[in-house]
């Protein structure tokens, strides 16, 4: 009877598994679909500068949509930092990936001296399946990637003056 129920519990545990995996390789695909796609790109940047704590930014931004249905929102941030006599310039970035106005996955990147960390969220129904951050606090920073996802379709939706136009 144990060995019966130890059975079932590890087919159910494999299934789910296969389940979220066949997921994840969809949602890649969708992001593949939507990479390579020849579908509209919006593109802006932002200066800002902050030379009282030494600080200087430049954010690229990029908007691909279908349809009037937002796709992929991205964002890369070269910062440049004086402290002292030392310089120093980081870069990171994100995209977020939508279909049918629901957030499916997040690529983080951020490179520190020279040293490139990437991170990846894959979601369904406003939910984190999978992610490849190790760390005690990747469930918050899952559901604040969903907010933050969300607010960007707002912004998209009803741009009041933003830097990417409707």
């Amino acid at each position: 009877m144990k060995t019966i129920l130890l059975l079932a519990l590890l087919f159910c545990y494999t299934t789910s598994k296969a389940q979220d995996s066949i997921k994840i390789k969809q949602i890649d695909s969708l992001v593949s679909v939507i990479t390579h796609s020849n579908w509209p790109v919006q593109q802006d940047s932002v200066i800002q500068d902050y030379p009282s704590i030494g600080l200087s930014m430049k954010t690229y931004i990029t908007v691909l949509r279908y349809a009037k249905e937002l796709k992929k929102y991205a964002q890369v941030v070269k910062s440049t930092r004086k402290e002292g006599e030392v310089t120093m310039q980081d870069l990171s970035g994100s995209a977020f990936y939508y279909d049918q106005d629901k957030l499916v996955k997040v690529e983080e990147f951020f490179v520190h001296e020279g040293k490139e960390n990437k991170m990846g969220w894959y979601y369904a129904d406003d939910k984190c399946i999978y992610h490849s951050l190790q760390s005690a606090k990747a469930a918050d920073r899952a559901i604040f990637l969903v907010d933050l996802a969300n607010t960007f379709l707002k912004k998209m939706a009803n741009p009041s003056g933003g830097i990417i136009p409707r």
